[in-house]
């Protein structure tokens, strides 16, 4: 494995950050912000991680729909969801997982990840880019 992509996975592991993209050029973006909504900010620029190796503590069905989207080309997750698993290799996206879950849990802890329920049903990563982004508006307003 890169060392850069190595690097990447400590630093998740570590909690020095939540979710850290290599580009193809070696660049790194970084994010210590919690949910969705940073690399749903990635996924709306065409290509934005194209080929990119992507490092995140939690993988679901939405974030997995969000990372074929925008171009990833390889992808680790400290929890991954069998489904965010599924979604991934048929897309062609390769992957490594710490532990893998049946499901995303809310951060209460009490029912499913509420990105998890919007992209519930849905097999298209842009129908799922939608969902996830008519379910992060709900979340502001509510």
């Amino acid at each position: 494995m890169n060392a850069e992509y190595e690097k990447a996975i400590r630093l998740v592991n570590a909690d020095e950050a939540r979710f850290v993209a290599v580009l193809g050029n070696g660049e790194k973006i970084l994010s210590s912000d919690g949910g969705i909504a940073f690399l749903y900010s990635l996924a709306a620029k065409e290509g934005a991680l194209s080929g990119a190796f992507v490092a995140d503590r939690i993988v679901g069905a939405a974030a997995a729909f969000l990372a074929i989207k925008a171009g990833v080309r390889e992808l680790y997750a400290r929890v991954m969801s069998a489904r965010a698993g599924k979604l991934l290799s048929a897309h062609g996206v390769s992957f490594t997982f710490s532990v893998m879950t049946n499901a995303v849990r809310n951060r209460a802890d009490t029912d499913e990840c509420p990105m998890e329920k919007a992209v519930a049903g849905i097999s298209d990563p842009e129908q799922a880019y939608i969902a996830v982004g008519n379910a992060l508006k709900a979340l502001k307003t509510k």
